[in-house]
């Protein structure tokens, strides 16, 4: 992560809860947000209260497709498969402290298009896609995320939570977790907090010691580069921060394997309503 001040250690870009307007009356729609077409098809952003919104995807004739409700709703078109058609975006924030937010991305179908059809839920919680690239140039775009399994790790406070690189690629069905296929982004991650590490060792601070330890080690592992990584951290890591990583692996080894968990699809009609 670029930026190093220790406000920065909050897990993977703390989100901002923009502020809700409030409408006249219930089921007003979001004046902040226009009706957003997509094909033909029409998302429409409605505040159904200070703390929730509804957002629902219709046809021309005003038949619902899908809904989504949230704290806070916002949408845009991407072209998230590289095919020059644009995918419809969704993220939904539940609000409250630390968390949560869900991306999802619906694909249309049929030529001309006339359905709708779920490519991905990203259940990031305190994470979310950062951004679409083709890794191996194909034509295909991957999604580069953050993963959130370090949240509340241990005995950390969550301020000081590491983040984990996550890929997550087409494997001709569904995106599944491909981090280890392109391991230099976990890598250049791990070097991060590796800096991190010897300049909280540096000035005394063993919490940092132990969230850069961590983020280190978990980002390498993640790569496929665990004994590299334990190797460093035995010639470099102080006698306790490794004490404290060993009194903690099987967790992080448990909070690595539930990632994939987040990396869903759903043609449910709802979405939204229980997030986490």
């Amino acid at each position: 992560m670029p930026t190093r001040n220790r406000a920065r250690w909050a897990s993977i870009g703390a989100l901002a809860l923009t502020a809700v307007a409030l409408a006249a009356g219930p089921l007003a729609p979001d004046p902040t947000q226009k009706p957003l077409a997509w094909g033909p098809f029409t998302l429409t952003v409605r505040t159904l209260s200070q703390f929730a919104q509804r957002a629902t995807l219709t046809t021309a004739g005003g038949r619902v497709l899908k809904s989504f409700r949230a704290a806070v709703i916002t949408a845009r078109l991407e072209d998230v498969t590289g095919d020059g058609v644009k995918e419809l975006h969704v993220n939904l924030y539940s609000g409250g402290a630390h968390c949560c937010t869900t991306d999802i991305y619906d694909q249309l179908v049929g030529s001309p298009p006339g359905g709708v059809t779920n490519l991905l839920v990203f259940d990031g919680g305190n994470a979310a896609v950062e951004r679409w690239s083709d890794l191996n140039g194909d034509g295909r775009l991957e999604a580069v995320a953050s993963s959130d399994a370090l949240a509340y790790f241990g005995d950390l406070a969550f301020a000081y939570s590491p983040g984990v690189r996550l890929v997550l690629a087409w494997n001709g069905a569904r995106y599944t977790d491909a981090t280890r296929r392109y391991p230099n982004l976990a890598v250049t991650e791990a070097r991060d907090y590796q800096g991190r590490y010897l300049q909280a060792r540096a000035a005394h601070d063993p919490d940092l010691q132990h969230a850069a330890a961590l983020g280190y080690l978990a980002n390498m592992t993640v790569a496929g580069q665990e004994p590299a990584a334990n190797a460093w951290l035995r010639a470099h890591a102080l006698p306790a921060d490794r004490a404290w990583l060993t009194r903690y692996a099987s967790d992080l080894q448990a909070a690595l394997a539930a990632t994939p968990a987040k990396v869903r699809q759903s043609q449910a009609r709802d979405l939204g309503d229980g997030l986490k």
